[in-house]
């Protein structure tokens, strides 16, 4: 039966061009088993869709996460980041040449044209926010574009629509949940003619099961009334902290639409927040306890917050900070009093079933145990899956209620395993219908090249 699909997919891809529409409205049209230079956690994205390096010949861009404790001197120990790559998968991308050589942990805008053009690969593979290359500039990708002959392959990872570059294009812009993106690079890796390894269907059923499990954490949350919210903390003094909008996040989207009930900002009044950012919430540390006199110890005041956080999202690249004994300390917010955090891999990382099922799993336990510090609040209700709520969320301190009516089916679509997906007659109909189209396959692919042939003599 395997043999059947690995040949016929070998076949058709030798014989039909396959066409990918990327996110700048480009349409690719690609033969074969191109090769190709990529991001490296593209590149492990793509590893789960069965990318070998047979088609993978360069990287660029970071290892290891902002803040990461990757050790590259020991390379099978795993770092404290779920959303770094693990050991096998830095085997991967660390075994073939690396376009920006001084870079290993954090941003990193190096690339390296001229060992890239030596390469010379097929094709580019790029992401981006809201249109803009991730660590690139508009210098270089002439430079590359003007190399291989033909655009860069560009997925967006933030939002989506007609025109979402710059400030004053965000009313056309959605974002994107996280499965909308792994559909992405699912239909890219096929027609990369990558070969589609057995694991990627076991890699959705779990998964749906993670979805499913996450979701009943989630309602097991908002019956106590349970309130997170995501952000990237900075407690050391006369500091600013930044608190995302649930809709520009994919990973955010994710939670919000299976359930999670998370708090909206944009609250804070003080001539010093700044409430009209793409993403963010620029909001002084200081004013998350707007009762802290100048001067006074938050642990004096900390129980009167501008949010009424019962759980934090923390942006997983702060991870070594946030979860140290010093950091309660300095931010002596009850949650983080209590150990009621969990992670955010903010941008998703790694974008794949594998990977959402990870997250989830991850997090729907400790989002499932985590209780109500602060006096409750009502539920605002939103069709959290709605075009409108990805562009416009809801208004400053709202969260949306439990309603799995509007959660996002995509995760619930599970792929039905082997032995209750295929009776023994099904499959001798598709082993007999694959027989018949890999003959019609054979016999188109020898008559063009027959016809090729006498056309060239």
């Amino acid at each position: 039966m395997l043999f059947f699909a690995s040949a016929l997919s070998l076949l058709l891809s030798s014989a039909v061009a396959r066409t990918f529409v990327d996110d700048r409205g480009v349409t690719h049209e690609i033969n074969g088993k191109p090769t190709f230079v990529t991001f490296t956690h593209t590149a492990v994205t793509l590893s789960h869709f069965g990318l070998g390096k047979d088609q993978l010949v360069g990287v660029y861009g970071e290892f290891a996460h902002q803040g990461s404790d990757f050790n590259f001197e020991v390379m099978s120990e795993e770092s404290t980041y779920p959303a770094d790559p693990t050991p096998e998968e830095m085997e991967f991308i660390t075994s073939v040449p690396h376009l920006s050589p001084s870079c290993q942990v954090g941003y990193c805008q190096e690339f390296d044209v001229e060992a890239f053009e030596a390469i010379k690969p097929d094709y580019l593979v790029m992401h981006g926010y809201r249109g803009e290359l991730w660590g690139f500039n508009s210098t270089i990708e002439k430079q590359v574009v003007n190399i291989i002959g033909k655009p860069i392959i560009y997925i967006d990872v933030a939002q989506q629509g007609s025109n979402c570059i710059g400030e004053e294009n965000a009313n056309q812009c959605t974002g994107k949940s996280m499965i909308e993106v792994i559909e992405q690079y699912d239909a890219l890796a096929m027609a990369l003619g990558i070969p589609r390894p057995a694991s990627v269907t076991q890699d959705k059923r779990d998964m749906c099961q993670a979805a499913q499990a996450f979701q009943e954490a989630a309602e097991a949350a908002q019956s106590k009334g349970v309130r997170a919210l995501a952000g990237f903390i900075d407690a050391t003094p006369n500091a600013t902290s930044y608190l995302a909008y649930p809709s520009d996040d994919m990973v955010l989207r994710m939670f919000e639409e299976l359930g999670m009930p998370i708090l909206h900002p944009g609250s804070c009044t003080a001539e010093t927040c700044d409430t009209t950012q793409y993403f963010w919430e620029w909001i002084p540390t200081a004013a998350l306890f707007p009762n802290c006199a100048d001067g006074q110890a938050f642990s004096e005041c900390a129980d009167t917050p501008l949010y009424p956080v019962d759980l934090w999202l923390y942006d997983h690249r702060t991870t070594l900070t946030f979860t140290s004994p010093d950091f309660r300390t300095a931010f002596p917010d009850l949650a983080v009093m209590q150990g009621q955090y969990a992670y955010w891999p903010i941008g998703g990382g790694i974008i794949s079933y594998k990977h959402a099922a990870e997250i989830l799993n991850i997090v729907a336990p400790i989002l499932a145990s985590a209780e109500r510090i602060h006096p409750g609040s009502a539920c605002t209700p939103a069709d959290v899956s709605s075009i409108e709520h990805a562009q416009d969320g809801l208004e400053p301190g709202q969260y949306a209620c439990y309603d799995e009516s509007v959660h996002r089916l995509e995760y619930f679509q599970c792929p039905a395993s082997d032995d209750k997906a295929l009776s023994g007659g099904a499959i001798s109909g598709i082993v007999i219908a694959g027989v018949v189209v890999l003959g019609a396959v054979a016999m188109f692919v020898m008559r063009q090249n027959r016809y090729g042939k006498e056309a060239s003599s």
